[in-house]
């Protein structure tokens, strides 16, 4: 039974579709690669993202069009 409150146990299917759901915003330019976690994701997963991000910044996709893209860390970062 999953865990009531505002913290739930995800399912393994649940986290694939997070997992895809985030690879396919970075395929297509509209999400970073968060860095500062990388060391958390396995090495294949890492490495498919880092390449997934740099082939959306070749093509200039999504947010990579704009050359002053900032990342949302560093934007609420400047903001606060």
């Amino acid at each position: 039974m999953p865990q009531e409150g505002p913290i739930r146990q995800r399912s393994a299917p649940s986290m694939l579709r997070v997992a895809m759901w985030d690879l396919s915003r970075s395929r297509s330019g509209m999400a970073w690669h968060y860095k500062a976690y990388q060391h958390e994701q396995p090495t294949q997963e890492r490495l498919v993202y880092r390449d997934e991000e740099e082939a959306a910044k070749a093509a200039k996709q999504g947010l990579w069009k704009d050359p002053k893209a900032m990342p949302t860390w560093a934007w609420r970062k400047s903001s606060t």
